[in-house]
């Protein structure tokens, strides 16, 4: 009886072993999945990260165009060649592909042993950025080397369900407050206070407009506001007092500071 238990047991442990090897060496085979990575992250306002905004009206009127990319991710194994990717524009757009903006196929590629990659489009300067914001809404569909079956992802951190397969692009031409605008350090927006903090003040206005971890820190942001309280100073005590728009209210920074 012991022998048999035994024999029992020894078998048991080379089927279980045998099992186990096999659940390793099994790798996924599926199709790869593709999508927008940066829809499920948090940006440092309210602006969803799903949406990308650019505003010509903080670069020189010699710029015609802007070069805009947003970033892809797939799921599944990585290949050892490239693969192309396909999107769509939606009909909702109010920009028209290939008169007001361009997509660079050349940039729907996911590279050899790589997961991300980006959509990268051109867009003109219109006249009506002008008056209002432009949008140009983009979607992922299937090809021969990625589906799009997943369209929605739960974001852990806040529970919210966020779509995955469109992203948007709202392109205006006409100075908005930055999303990393701290009024209680810098005051209210304006042309000519946004002019001194670029110009005088060297801030990096590309950081400034970044609605996500790259822009300026709430640290930064109370120093700028120092750094403006201290130029706006030296020019009253110069004689050569700094107006906002109207030409006769001074300019201030913050309450806070």
């Amino acid at each position: 009886m012991r022998l048999l238990i035994n024999f029992c047991i020894v078998s048991f442990s080379v089927l279980f072993l045998a099992s186990c090897e096999s659940d390793e060496l099994e790798t996924y085979s599926g199709p790869s999945s593709i999508y927008f990575s940066n829809a499920v992250g948090f940006s440092i306002n309210s602006t969803p990260l799903d949406t990308l905004m650019y505003s010509f009206g903080r670069t020189p009127a010699s710029i015609s165009s802007v070069t805009l990319t947003y970033p892809v991710k797939i799921t599944g194994s990585l290949a050892d060649k490239d693969r192309f990717f396909a999107v769509k524009v939606d009909d909702s757009s109010t920009l028209k592909e290939n008169i007001d903006f361009s997509i660079l196929t050349d940039s729907l590629i996911i590279k050899a042993g790589k997961s991300t990659g980006t959509v990268k489009l051109t867009v003109k300067r219109t006249p009506e950025m002008k008056t209002q914001n432009q949008k140009i809404y983009i979607s992922l569909v299937s090809n021969e080397n990625f589906v799009t079956e997943i369209s929605n992802k739960k974001v852990m951190r806040d529970k919210t369900v966020k779509k995955i397969l469109t992203t948007k692009f709202v392109i205006n031409d006409f100075l908005v407050a930055p999303p990393r605008w701290l009024a209680s350090y810098l005051g209210p927006f304006g042309i000519n206070k946004y002019t001194i903090l670029v110009n005088q003040l060297e801030v990096d206005p590309d950081r400034l407009y970044s609605n996500t971890s790259s822009s300026y820190s709430v640290a930064e942001c109370a120093s700028m506001g120092v750094a403006l309280s201290r130029y706006l100073k030296n020019q009253s005590d110069a004689g050569t007092p700094v107006y906002i728009e109207d030409g006769v209210t001074l300019m201030t920074s913050g309450a806070g500071l």
